[in-house]
């Protein structure tokens, strides 16, 4: 494959691995993205460009593609109709009769989520594709909806003790590269899953880190109902709320404890632990 790779979404906590894989790869890769200043504070290398990128405004489509053959695809975070703006931009895709290869990022449990639409109107598109369904990113510690009250010293989750193979976003874009740069069709029309290398309970991750922060960090467990009034009272939209109540029903479920070998054989080493996460990341501040 010769063209170039669009990555939208290139600038977020899970974009811009993907950027970051890609460019090791030596590949040409545009960034489809609204804001061009915190795509420079990225220092990404010279081969990577910025497009400006909105799904709601088409004016911004036909430059972000030109010159690609391959897309990684997401939709915004806890949208709960996706549809409404993706729907017209994959009917784009179909129509320019470029593009060789979708590269989605779902959700590990897509059925049960809105999310689900995309992957029907992908498969619909008639474009080869790839699925990525990770599980919980492990990223939401640092850039996420978790980070603002791990400052304040806890978390606050409605699932008790019940566990989640909480992956890295360094892990998904390694995994999304080889999807996007890989040309036998091996993993063509396919979903993978991807997860980290062992489940993990919320009291378990504060356990770690107050472990490597050297501060106590509190496991909140709530029941679903006070856990939305928290969610609204942050300033969430009730359907982002909405929309988690139903992650973490799958957690309670314990549809989220299971470990798969995506990243393995995606690849070709292991997912990044929990602890090694927690390591990189929070270890500094544990020095006072």
């Amino acid at each position: 494959m010769v063209g170039k790779i669009l990555v939208i979404g290139g600038t977020g906590s899970c974009g811009r691995h993907v950027v970051k894989h890609l460019e090791k790869k030596g590949q040409i890769v545009l960034v489809g993205a609204r804001d061009e200043k915190k795509f420079k504070e990225m220092k990404f290398v010279k081969n990577t460009t910025f497009r400006k990128f909105d799904y709601t405004m088409k004016v911004t489509w036909k430059c972000a593609l030109d010159g690609v053959d391959r897309v990684f695809l997401m939709a915004l975070p806890l949208d709960d109709k996706p549809e409404k703006y993706i729907e017209p931009f994959i009917d784009e895709l179909k129509q320019s009769q470029k593009i060789k290869k979708i590269v989605f990022l779902s959700a590990l449990n897509a059925e049960r989520f809105p999310i689900f639409k995309i992957e029907t109107l992908i498969k619909d598109s008639g474009i080869p594709y790839s699925f990525l369904r990770p599980q919980f990113f492990m990223e939401n510690l640092t850039d996420g909806f978790m980070k603002d009250e791990l400052k304040q010293g806890g978390l606050t989750a409605p699932v008790g003790d019940h566990a989640i193979a909480w992956v890295s976003a360094q892990d998904i874009g390694g995994c999304a590269t080889s999807l996007l740069l890989e040309e036998s069709g091996k993993y063509d029309n396919q979903a993978i899953n991807i997860t980290g290398p062992a489940p993990i309970t919320y009291p378990q991750i504060c356990g770690l880190l107050s472990k490597y922060t050297g501060k106590n960090v509190k496991y909140n467990d709530v029941n679903p109902t006070d856990f939305e009034k928290v969610c609204l009272s942050k300033g969430m939209s009730l359907s982002s709320v909405q929309y988690l109540a139903i992650i973490f029903e799958t957690v309670v479920e314990n549809k989220t404890n299971t470990v798969y070998m995506g990243v393995q054989q995606l690849t070709g080493h292991q997912p990044k632990s929990f602890e090694v996460f927690i390591q990189e990341n929070f270890a500094s501040s544990s020095k006072t």
